[in-house]
Protein backbone atom coordinates (compact mmCIF):
# COMPACT_ATOMS: atom_id res chain seq x y z
CA UNK A 1 0.00 0.00 0.00
CA UNK A 2 1.51 2.86 -1.34
CA UNK A 3 -0.14 5.50 1.00
CA UNK A 4 -1.16 5.52 4.35
CA UNK A 5 -5.19 4.80 4.46
CA UNK A 6 -6.88 8.26 5.21
CA UNK A 7 -8.83 7.21 8.56
CA UNK A 8 -5.82 6.85 10.07
CA UNK A 9 -4.60 10.61 9.17
CA UNK A 10 -7.91 11.46 10.41
CA UNK A 11 -7.37 9.10 13.74
CA UNK A 12 -4.04 10.66 14.43
CA UNK A 13 -5.60 14.59 14.21
CA UNK A 14 -8.49 13.22 16.62
CA UNK A 15 -6.47 12.07 19.19
CA UNK A 16 -3.64 15.36 18.63
CA UNK A 17 -7.00 17.80 19.19
CA UNK A 18 -8.04 15.54 22.44
CA UNK A 19 -4.95 15.41 24.08
CA UNK A 20 -5.02 19.52 23.42
CA UNK A 21 -8.07 20.43 24.47
CA UNK A 22 -7.45 19.55 28.25
CA UNK A 23 -4.93 22.89 28.42
CA UNK A 24 -7.55 24.71 26.61
CA UNK A 25 -10.01 23.69 28.84
CA UNK A 26 -8.36 24.70 31.71
CA UNK A 27 -7.69 27.91 30.61
CA UNK A 28 -11.34 28.51 29.33
CA UNK A 29 -13.02 27.17 32.70
CA UNK A 30 -10.87 29.40 34.92
CA UNK A 31 -10.22 32.05 32.91
CA UNK A 32 -6.21 31.45 32.79
CA UNK A 33 -3.99 33.33 30.01
CA UNK A 34 -2.13 30.76 28.12
CA UNK A 35 0.78 32.70 29.07
CA UNK A 36 0.40 31.33 32.49
CA UNK A 37 1.48 28.12 31.34
CA UNK A 38 2.16 26.95 34.78
CA UNK A 39 -1.12 28.06 36.01
CA UNK A 40 -3.24 26.04 33.13
CA UNK A 41 -1.04 22.60 33.66
CA UNK A 42 -1.63 22.96 37.46
CA UNK A 43 -5.04 22.94 36.64
CA UNK A 44 -5.46 20.27 34.22
CA UNK A 45 -5.97 16.51 36.88
CA UNK A 46 -3.94 13.88 37.30
CA UNK A 47 -6.31 11.62 35.46
CA UNK A 48 -6.72 14.20 32.41
CA UNK A 49 -2.76 13.85 32.01
CA UNK A 50 -3.56 10.26 31.85
CA UNK A 51 -5.54 10.41 28.72
CA UNK A 52 -3.38 13.43 27.36
CA UNK A 53 -0.59 10.64 27.51
CA UNK A 54 -1.93 7.86 25.94
CA UNK A 55 -3.22 9.81 23.20
CA UNK A 56 -0.09 11.64 22.24
CA UNK A 57 1.84 8.04 22.73
CA UNK A 58 -0.60 6.89 20.68
CA UNK A 59 -0.62 8.78 17.71
CA UNK A 60 2.62 7.32 16.27
CA UNK A 61 1.77 3.75 16.52
CA UNK A 62 -1.71 4.86 14.61
CA UNK A 63 -0.16 7.30 12.26
CA UNK A 64 2.58 4.64 10.85
CA UNK A 65 0.07 1.14 11.59
CA UNK A 66 2.25 -0.26 13.63
CA UNK A 67 0.62 -3.22 15.55
CA UNK A 68 1.16 -0.82 19.09
CA UNK A 69 -2.49 -0.02 18.15
CA UNK A 70 -3.74 -3.50 19.20
CA UNK A 71 -2.86 -2.33 22.88
CA UNK A 72 -2.77 1.56 22.32
CA UNK A 73 -6.56 1.76 21.54
CA UNK A 74 -7.88 -0.15 23.95
CA UNK A 75 -5.83 1.73 26.36
CA UNK A 76 -6.94 4.95 25.39
CA UNK A 77 -10.66 3.51 25.54
CA UNK A 78 -10.35 2.65 29.44
CA UNK A 79 -8.13 6.22 29.76
CA UNK A 80 -11.06 7.78 28.96
CA UNK A 81 -13.46 5.70 30.37
CA UNK A 82 -12.13 6.26 33.52
CA UNK A 83 -12.04 9.76 33.21
CA UNK A 84 -15.03 10.36 31.95
CA UNK A 85 -16.62 8.33 34.40
CA UNK A 86 -14.90 10.63 37.40
CA UNK A 87 -16.19 13.78 36.07
CA UNK A 88 -19.21 12.39 35.89
CA UNK A 89 -19.83 10.99 39.19
CA UNK A 90 -17.57 13.47 41.01
CA UNK A 91 -17.82 17.08 39.07
CA UNK A 92 -19.75 19.57 38.60
CA UNK A 93 -19.80 20.59 35.21
CA UNK A 94 -20.97 17.15 33.30
CA UNK A 95 -23.32 14.72 34.79
CA UNK A 96 -22.44 10.57 33.91
CA UNK A 97 -25.06 10.21 31.28
CA UNK A 98 -23.29 12.69 29.43
CA UNK A 99 -19.82 11.75 30.10
CA UNK A 100 -21.04 8.06 29.69
CA UNK A 101 -22.09 8.74 25.92
CA UNK A 102 -18.72 11.00 25.52
CA UNK A 103 -16.88 7.25 25.90
CA UNK A 104 -18.89 5.59 23.89
CA UNK A 105 -18.78 8.28 20.84
CA UNK A 106 -15.11 8.09 21.54
CA UNK A 107 -14.68 4.33 21.31
CA UNK A 108 -17.08 3.98 18.23
CA UNK A 109 -14.54 6.69 16.78
CA UNK A 110 -11.39 4.02 17.46
CA UNK A 111 -13.91 2.06 15.18
CA UNK A 112 -11.55 2.87 12.01
CA UNK A 113 -8.55 0.09 13.18
CA UNK A 114 -10.96 -2.03 12.23
CA UNK A 115 -11.40 -1.42 8.77
CA UNK A 116 -10.52 -3.42 5.59
CA UNK A 117 -7.48 -1.70 4.90
CA UNK A 118 -6.50 -1.18 8.22
CA UNK A 119 -6.61 -5.29 9.53
CA UNK A 120 -4.53 -5.76 6.16
CA UNK A 121 -2.03 -3.57 7.19
CA UNK A 122 -1.15 -5.30 10.60
CA UNK A 123 -1.49 -8.57 9.27
CA UNK A 124 0.93 -7.59 6.47
CA UNK A 125 2.98 -4.84 7.90
CA UNK A 126 5.44 -5.20 4.99
CA UNK A 127 2.37 -3.20 3.21
CA UNK A 128 3.17 -0.26 4.46
CA UNK A 129 5.06 1.10 1.82
CA UNK A 130 4.41 4.59 2.23
CA UNK A 131 7.27 4.48 5.30
CA UNK A 132 10.28 3.06 2.80
CA UNK A 133 12.25 5.14 0.72
CA UNK A 134 10.74 6.53 -2.28
CA UNK A 135 10.46 4.48 -4.86
CA UNK A 136 12.28 5.40 -8.53
CA UNK A 137 10.80 3.22 -11.98
CA UNK A 138 14.15 1.90 -13.39
CA UNK A 139 14.81 -0.69 -14.91
CA UNK A 140 18.12 -2.37 -14.40
CA UNK A 141 19.37 -6.04 -15.32
CA UNK A 142 19.60 -8.17 -12.04
CA UNK A 143 21.45 -10.96 -11.54
CA UNK A 144 19.78 -13.37 -8.65
CA UNK A 145 21.39 -16.39 -7.16
CA UNK A 146 19.03 -18.38 -5.17
CA UNK A 147 20.34 -21.02 -2.65
CA UNK A 148 19.73 -24.39 -4.07
CA UNK A 149 18.89 -23.05 -7.55
CA UNK A 150 21.03 -21.36 -10.85
CA UNK A 151 21.78 -17.92 -10.88
CA UNK A 152 18.98 -15.86 -12.60
CA UNK A 153 18.93 -12.80 -15.15
CA UNK A 154 16.07 -10.55 -14.04
CA UNK A 155 14.93 -7.02 -14.22
CA UNK A 156 13.97 -4.26 -11.76
CA UNK A 157 10.69 -2.54 -12.04
CA UNK A 158 11.46 0.14 -9.48
CA UNK A 159 14.37 0.64 -7.12
CA UNK A 160 14.74 2.00 -3.58
CA UNK A 161 17.39 2.86 -1.34
CA UNK A 162 15.90 -0.17 0.98
CA UNK A 163 14.76 -2.50 -2.01
CA UNK A 164 13.48 -2.98 -5.73
CA UNK A 165 10.46 -4.55 -7.22
CA UNK A 166 11.43 -7.75 -9.87
CA UNK A 167 9.86 -8.96 -12.93
CA UNK A 168 9.34 -12.49 -13.05
CA UNK A 169 9.89 -13.56 -16.75
CA UNK A 170 8.76 -16.96 -16.34
CA UNK A 171 12.32 -18.60 -17.05
CA UNK A 172 13.99 -20.13 -14.46
CA UNK A 173 12.99 -20.38 -11.30
CA UNK A 174 9.55 -18.42 -11.41
CA UNK A 175 8.23 -18.67 -7.81
CA UNK A 176 10.08 -17.12 -4.59
CA UNK A 177 8.68 -18.10 -0.99
CA UNK A 178 8.15 -14.98 1.32
CA UNK A 179 10.84 -14.34 3.68
CA UNK A 180 13.28 -16.80 0.91
CA UNK A 181 17.02 -14.67 0.92
CA UNK A 182 18.72 -14.90 -1.80
CA UNK A 183 22.24 -13.05 -3.28
CA UNK A 184 22.20 -10.46 -6.05
CA UNK A 185 24.22 -8.22 -7.61
CA UNK A 186 23.62 -5.01 -10.21
CA UNK A 187 25.25 -2.25 -11.47
CA UNK A 188 24.83 1.14 -11.09
CA UNK A 189 26.43 2.96 -14.76
CA UNK A 190 29.52 1.61 -16.08
CA UNK A 191 32.05 1.87 -13.20
CA UNK A 192 29.76 0.70 -9.39
CA UNK A 193 28.19 -3.25 -9.28
CA UNK A 194 26.71 -3.59 -5.74
CA UNK A 195 26.70 -6.61 -4.24
CA UNK A 196 23.85 -8.03 -1.34
CA UNK A 197 21.32 -10.48 -0.07
CA UNK A 198 17.94 -9.30 -0.12
CA UNK A 199 14.59 -10.90 1.23
CA UNK A 200 11.23 -11.10 -0.10
CA UNK A 201 8.78 -9.84 1.26
CA UNK A 202 6.17 -9.56 -0.89
CA UNK A 203 4.38 -10.98 -4.04
CA UNK A 204 2.02 -8.83 -7.23
CA UNK A 205 0.40 -10.61 -10.04
CA UNK A 206 0.45 -8.04 -13.04
CA UNK A 207 -2.12 -5.36 -11.92
CA UNK A 208 -2.48 -2.15 -13.77
CA UNK A 209 1.21 -0.74 -14.67
CA UNK A 210 2.55 -3.35 -12.22
CA UNK A 211 3.99 -6.73 -14.22
CA UNK A 212 3.98 -9.77 -11.93
CA UNK A 213 7.11 -10.13 -9.73
CA UNK A 214 8.22 -9.87 -6.18
CA UNK A 215 9.01 -7.02 -4.16
CA UNK A 216 12.54 -7.60 -2.13
CA UNK A 217 14.52 -5.61 0.71
CA UNK A 218 18.27 -5.31 0.89
CA UNK A 219 20.15 -6.94 3.27
CA UNK A 220 23.24 -6.37 4.68
CA UNK A 221 24.21 -4.00 2.13
CA UNK A 222 27.90 -1.97 2.66
CA UNK A 223 27.20 1.57 3.47
CA UNK A 224 29.48 2.46 0.43
CA UNK A 225 27.05 0.79 -1.98
CA UNK A 226 24.26 1.88 -0.21
CA UNK A 227 25.75 5.63 -0.70
CA UNK A 228 26.61 5.03 -4.27
CA UNK A 229 22.85 3.81 -4.84
CA UNK A 230 21.52 6.57 -2.86
CA UNK A 231 23.48 9.00 -4.97
CA UNK A 232 22.27 7.11 -8.50
CA UNK A 233 18.44 6.98 -7.17
CA UNK A 234 18.75 11.22 -6.91
CA UNK A 235 20.42 11.45 -10.00
CA UNK A 236 17.31 9.40 -11.47
CA UNK A 237 14.99 11.54 -9.78
CA UNK A 238 15.81 14.65 -11.75
CA UNK A 239 15.21 12.83 -14.90
CA UNK A 240 11.47 13.78 -16.84
CA UNK A 241 11.16 10.16 -17.00
CA UNK A 242 12.51 8.39 -14.53
CA UNK A 243 13.67 5.43 -16.22
CA UNK A 244 17.19 4.43 -17.24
Amino acid sequence: MNKRPITLNILSWFLMFIALSFPVQAAVIYGIGFQDWQGVFYKISALNWMVTLTCLASIPVIFSASRGMLIAVPLMILAVGWNNYVVGSYGEDFNLTQTTWATIMFALGQGVVLSKDVIYLLQNPSQRRWLHSPRRQVTLPITVQPVRDKPMELKSFDLSETGAFLTLSGQGKTEFETGEQFSMRFSLGTLRQVKCDARVVRHNMASGKYPGGVGIEFVDMTRSDRQALRTYLDEVGQRPDHLT
